[in-house]
């Protein structure tokens, strides 16, 4: 596959309304996986793995605070 890039991303999360103190609570996860190839921006390097877990809070309308933890592993040439 000569000059192709490809892989895969899934997200799932979810909403708690109004979970403590009116405070809604939203926490979700992010997987992906670089199967094939290299892109140019670096957005595909063969072999990697990333994941993303976090929990994003919303205090009424207009203040929100999240949290996150993004591990990165594999790859060829992976400079993350």
């Amino acid at each position: 596959m000569s000059g192709r890039a490809f892989g895969y991303r899934l997200q799932a999360g979810l909403l708690y309304p109004k979970a403590t103190h009116g405070v809604d609570l939203s926490p979700s996860v992010f997987l992906g996986q670089d199967v094939s190839g290299w892109s140019g921006d670096g957005s595909i390097v063969q072999g990697r793995s990333l994941a993303v877990v976090s929990l994003r809070a919303n205090f009424g309308k207009h203040l929100t605070a999240q949290l996150a933890w993004q591990p990165t592993w594999g790859g060829t040439y992976n400079s993350q």
